[in-house]
């Protein structure tokens, strides 16, 4: 278990700037200790690869929200209580924070869909409802709190300087013929007339409703902002028939030179299949080796626990933003910031940093899963962006090309746009995937153990 804390440790000093050289925290309670932290008889299970019951966990409130904890059964206690000078916690948020933040939970999940993705409705997220919570965060909170009232002290949080948090924005680059070919007629039939005498036009003259590079980027400088362009090197469909690239990356060549020379960043988006195969991923990167990539999106946002973190780590990928479910938008680990993938096979933090997705286009838009309505959805994902910036955190966004033009999906640029002006309302910096990555590796840290 030592390896496990040490890891949930290593996470919260990252986001909290503490300058006492050794804090006193143990694991369990010994009467003794400045800080000590209740040790459940649950943690077992990661031994065991058991998991907890779903339905059998305490509830209590922080920060004024009600927050589960995990691996405790008794509500008797305060969360944190002082017993002779000395600080308790009477929940174990270790056991917890591991839990959530590791994914333990799709480790030992068998359950798919027909992509090999884990199911949202089977999450433990799904089944507390707490998909919109950062609870780990809340954890973090916990933690904190008990930090200083030990030592008397105020802890920093805000590494974004003089802004409140952070916007990662994204675009996954899937289709730029589409309007043209499967949707055409889907288009025809629910756009008004002079439209669709401007449709043939445009394909005339080769201007690609979904090759709008040069429009997003345009209206992201004039938000101050940058993003990444997740760039999917095959077009052959996968060996089950899903789609993969509908372009050659010689179509859009120019176009990447474009984003390279604007300072905004290129990212692979590895097609169906690349995230359980080494040398399929080693083939795609090469055919983007001259931008250089080192943030990853999957296609599809497939992800298999375990064999996908090890195809990462030996590509040597430095940031992966795969981790949010198509379903349902919010924090899938619980988490609001960036952290290291955890290595369960060796027992032991990953090289690779995860910026969580929390915010996809499509999960708003489409009826098999949200389906907002457009002036909805600002709305909507309030909560997401409140949370994030209570604990300054990071929020990322994946809007693709194809909802920024007005091909098949009205509407959504404008609500693009709105929400970067909501954003920069809300003092968010509205950044890239390589420049979240340099912060957080950037931050020195403070390691501080854990007595046990």
């Amino acid at each position: 278990m030592r390896n496990k804390i040490k890891y949930v440790l290593d996470t919260f000093f990252t986001y909290h700037k503490i300058d006492i050289e050794d804090i006193d925290i143990h694991y369990g309670i010994n009467l003794e200790s400045k800080i000590q932290v209740k040790q459940s008889k649950l943690i077992y299970i990661f031994n065991d690869n058991f998991d907890i019951n779903h339905n059998n966990v305490v509830w209590k409130q922080w920060f004024n929200k009600d927050i589960p904890f995990l691996f405790d059964r008794s509500t008797n206690k305060d969360i944190i209580e002082e017993i002779d000078g000395n600080i308790v916690i009477n929940y174990d948020i270790f056991a917890a924070s591991f839990y959530l933040l590791s994914g333990y939970s799709e480790i030992i999940n068998d359950n798919r869909d027909e992509l090999g993705r884990i199911i949202y409705e089977d999450s433990i997220q799904a089944h507390l409802k707490i998909m919109e919570l950062p609870v780990v965060n809340y954890y973090f909170n916990i933690l904190k709190t008990a930090i200083e009232k030990a030592y008397n002290i105020s802890i920093e949080t805000n590494i974004w300087g003089d802004k409140k948090f952070a916007t990662c924005l994204t675009h996954d680059i899937d289709y730029i013929h589409t309007p043209w070919t499967k949707d055409g007629l889907k288009y025809l039939l629910t756009t008004n007339v002079i439209t669709n005498i401007q449709l043939p036009i445009k394909k005339i003259t080769q201007n690609k409703a979904w090759c709008n590079f040069k429009e997003i980027i345009n209206i992201e400088k004039q938000h101050n902002a940058k993003s990444t362009f997740f760039i999917l090197p095959n077009n052959k469909k996968s060996d089950k028939g899903f789609d993969n690239a509908d372009y050659t990356l010689k179509e859009i060549e120019k176009y990447l030179e474009y984003i390279e020379s604007e300072g905004f960043e290129i990212g692979v988006h590895p097609s169906i299949c690349t995230h359980k195969t080494c040398s399929r991923l080693k083939d795609e990167l090469k055919k983007l080796e001259k931008y250089n990539p080192t943030s990853n999106r999957f296609h599809f946002l497939i992800y298999k626990p375990g064999q996908t973190r090890k195809t990462l780590e030996i590509n040597n990928m430095k940031t992966d933003s795969t981790l949010g479910f198509s379903q349902y938008i919010g924090f899938r680990n619980s988490f609001c910031l960036p952290f290291y993938l955890y290595n369960f096979e060796e027992d032991k933090t990953s090289s690779v940093l995860e910026i969580p997705l929390n915010i996809m286009d499509l999960t708003l838009y489409d009826k098999r899963y949200m389906n907002i309505k457009r002036d909805k959805v600002l709305s909507r994902i309030e909560t997401i962006i409140q949370e994030t910036a209570k604990f300054n955190g990071v929020l990322t966004v994946l809007w693709h090309n194809s909802f920024l033009s007005d091909f098949l999906y009205k509407g959504w640029k404008n609500i693009y746009i709105k929400l970067l002006e909501k954003l920069d309302k809300k003092n968010s910096v509205l950044t890239d995937c390589y420049t979240i990555s340099q912060k957080i590796t950037n931050l020195p840290i403070n390691r501080h153990g854990v007595k046990k």
